[in-house]
């Protein structure tokens, strides 16, 4: 594994540990939220967690086989995992029980997941994302004319994105696609994108553009705040997840990100009842800690030991290796 992939991968995986972090915070059986610091903390790994993976997701993205084996693969790796544990989801919502804080009937709850992506959005979005980016490709792979086309393309879809429809999560997409690109266009026009940011002068720059950017987002709330603080993010991350200590635990989260979301809803349902519903624990820093470690830990465990045990679960989880 060359150091470009292997730096994706510590990104992959620092991104999947702010998902954690952002899941831990917890609106139910206590609302974390009602307390400022962690509302301006869910707040800002919301803002920098997806930008990450939809970056890395088009940096790793390639097109050489022909539409129909590249479809297929996009099918086993994101789809039939969001379809199986999409639905999956649904059941906690759909019963009568205390486990869960959203309920609908099972027309809502069938409508929601077919037609916004349900509790597995990301995935559904990233599918799509994948889905239609070969065209992208191939007119970003005719020459400047072509880069100019796809780079106008998106930034229109980017700035009319709340025009769009929400069905089908197309606004969502749209959202993301300029990560997407940034990610591929990275690869194919800048090969030394990770040892510059490891730059200092990169890095401040980057911890300013997220600083400034999140502070315009709490005042605002709008998408371009959202993408300047994004943006720095990336960078940072970039230019430190070569530094970062426990390397191999987040190359592996990285190697595992999508098995480990997949199980994250239900290792965090089984530990905020018993932390917060069963043991009464109500502190905040207490609460938010022991869910993240727990979550990863069982999450890694369970994505690395159990869902590749065999051939059926890989083939549910999206597991290709």
């Amino acid at each position: 594994m060359n150091k470009r992939v292997e730096q994706a991968d510590l990104l992959r995986g620092i991104a999947i540990l702010m998902v954690f972090f952002y899941h831990s915070i917890i609106v139910y059986p206590i609302n974390l939220h009602e307390y400022v610091l962690c509302e301006k903390f869910h707040s800002f790994l919301w803002v920098a967690q997806m930008p990450i993976f939809f970056f890395v997701s088009g940096f790793c993205t390639s097109y050489r086989q022909g539409y129909g084996t590249y479809a297929t693969k996009k099918v086993r790796r994101i789809l039939v995992p969001h379809i199986v544990f999409g639905l999956i989801d649904l059941v906690p919502r759909i019963l009568p029980v205390s486990l869960v804080h959203e309920h609908m009937d099972w027309k809502e709850a069938l409508s929601d997941f077919v037609l916004y992506g349900g509790s597995d959005w990301f995935l559904w979005t990233l599918f799509l994302l994948a889905m239609v980016f070969p065209v992208f490709i191939l007119v970003y792979n005719t020459g400047k004319i072509g880069k100019l086309i796809v780079v106008l393309v998106t930034a229109g879809l980017y700035i009319f994105n709340s025009q769009l429809t929400d069905k089908l999560l197309i606004d969502m997409a749209c959202r993301y696609l300029p990560y997407f690109l940034l990610g591929y266009m990275v690869k194919c026009e800048k090969p030394d994108f990770f040892l510059l940011c490891e730059k200092k002068w990169v890095s401040g720059l980057g911890f300013f553009m997220a600083a400034l950017g999140f502070i315009l987002y709490c005042e605002r709330a709008d998408r371009y705040a959202e993408m300047l603080c994004s943006l720095g993010v990336i960078l940072v991350c970039s230019g430190i997840c070569r530094f970062l200590p426990g390397q191999k635990t987040i190359l592996s989260c990285g190697n595992w990100s999508l098995q480990m979301y997949l199980l994250n809803g239900y290792a965090l349902v089984f530990i905020r009842t018993i932390l917060v519903s069963i043991m009464g624990v109500s502190n905040p820093a207490v609460i938010i800690i022991v869910n993240f470690v727990f979550c990863v830990a069982s999450c890694l465990f369970g994505a690395r030991y159990i869902l590749s045990s065999n051939s059926l679960f890989r083939f549910c989880c999206g597991v290709t290796r």
